[in-house]
């Protein structure tokens, strides 16, 4: 076992209001589970 792939595309991106969120690296990769 071990994270999926959309856990593992995943990096962190500040928002213009400055909130932190997490967003895709590569979408072309995102699968809806």
């Amino acid at each position: 076992m071990g994270r999926s792939v959309n856990s593992r595309n995943r990096i962190f991106a500040i928002t213009e209001e400055g909130i932190l969120r997490t967003e895709a690296a590569d979408s072309s990769l995102i699968e809806d589970p």
